[in-house]
């Protein structure tokens, strides 16, 4: 009996395929291939930007006073508006060296859990100290800002906050992370999704927060940009921003009409890229009843930021952004050195009118003053244009 292989019937059961198709068909397929990317690549003539991402960084030095974030350049046209919402999640883990020293003594096969009677007697071992600081908590703010055309080249917007922290879901994705060779110094000698904070100054523990905030409103913001000057390729406008202090204080500290002021441009070299950049001034004055670094001094910022605008669909960018210290070099805490952090991401069309936006942004100079890492959400809307 003549053995018959599956791969013998598998082959005799096709049918015979035309030679011409043999002939024409790469050609096909790469016509079928070219003509779906020009169809997703090309840029519609109206798109919803939604701006620049809205980036924060959620150190807990930011939590009370104003932060620098981008502003966009281009104003939206009298009568227009452009609608808002970010949730961003952050992941804060930094301590003072000194600490380091409680991890070597440890036990390595145990993970360290903050107590505050632990922190008070750690205080009471380091009375010299003029500053000692830890942070292991992640937190999460909602921003929705409303911005409004008042006239052809000026734009006014409020942005109201909510905020709180706690122990999170991010220890052991990251704890995962750093374990592929970016080893974190400390990240596995501390309990997982604990929410701890505290400040030790010459001994006495001057600020404690342990267990989760859910929720807490914080100052609403205004910010007025004013264009003027702008033509095919060039965008150069000033922006201003004042905190209003109308919430309560946090743990003794409170906001104190801090502002910002500073020049805003965009630069479109092609008609398919643009580039973003500012430097700001930011005013910081932290009201406080208790001696603490919380009281910092004014800060200096800016970013550069790149967004391809040539798919129909997705809009990439990139944004690198720098902050001045958060403190004073006298309190020895690395807190005072300039500050690196990047925003990469995506802005996704979900109709005519709506954007959807996902940012990844990470501390990227590694000098103790940013949030470890964080993750934002951002759906726009924007007004159609008047016919």
């Amino acid at each position: 009996m003549r053995r018959i292989s599956f791969r013998h019937l598998f082959q005799a059961d096709r049918p015979a395929r035309p030679q011409a198709w043999r002939r024409f068909r790469l050609p096909v397929l790469a016509w079928f291939l070219a003509a779906g990317c020009r169809a997703f690549c090309q840029a519609p003539d109206t798109w919803p930007e939604p701006g620049p991402p809205f980036t924060r960084d959620l150190y807990p030095l930011n939590f009370v006073s104003l932060t620098y974030r981008p502003t966009d350049a281009t104003t939206l046209g009298e009568g227009r508006w452009l609608a808002s919402l970010t949730v961003t999640r952050a992941n804060i883990f930094d301590f003072s060296d000194a600490i380091k020293d409680l991890i070597n003594n440890s036990p390595s096969n145990m993970r360290i859990r903050i107590t505050r009677a632990g922190v008070d007697q750690f205080a009471q071992a380091h009375a010299q100290a003029p500053l000692l600081y830890f942070w292991d908590t992640e937190v999460q703010r909602e921003d929705l800002q409303v911005r409004y055309g008042l006239t052809a080249s000026t734009d006014l917007a409020l942005t109201l906050a909510w905020q709180g922290w706690g122990g999170g879901f991010l220890d052991g994705p990251i704890e995962d992370f750093h374990s592929l060779g970016f080893a974190q110094s400390g990240r596995d000698a501390f309990v997982r999704y604990q929410s701890v904070m505290f400040v030790i100054q010459y001994g006495k523990v001057t600020y404690y927060s342990q267990g989760d905030l859910q929720c807490r409103v914080e100052d609403p913001v205004l910010t007025m940009v004013h264009r003027f000057y702008q033509n095919t390729r060039w965008t150069v406008s000033l922006q201003g921003t004042l905190q209003v202090p109308a919430t309560h204080t946090v743990a003794g500290f409170s906001s104190d009409w801090d502002t910002s002021f500073g020049p805003v441009l965009q630069w479109r070299p092609t008609d398919r890229q643009v580039v973003d950049g500012e430097f700001a001034y930011i005013r910081r004055r932290v009201r406080t009843t208790v001696p603490s670094p919380f009281a910092m001094p004014d800060q200096k910022a800016g970013h550069v930021g790149w967004e391809w605008r040539g798919w129909k669909t997705v809009h990439p960018y990139f944004y690198l952004i720098a902050t001045s210290g958060l403190d004073l070099p006298e309190w020895q805490s690395k807190m005072d050195k300039l500050a690196f952090y990047h925003d990469a991401g995506i802005n996704i069309r979900l109709g005519r009118d709506t954007t959807l936006s996902f940012s990844y942004i990470n501390n990227i100079s590694h000098n103790e003053n940013t949030a470890d890492c964080e993750f934002a959400l951002r759906l726009a809307v924007r007004s159609r244009p008047r016919v």
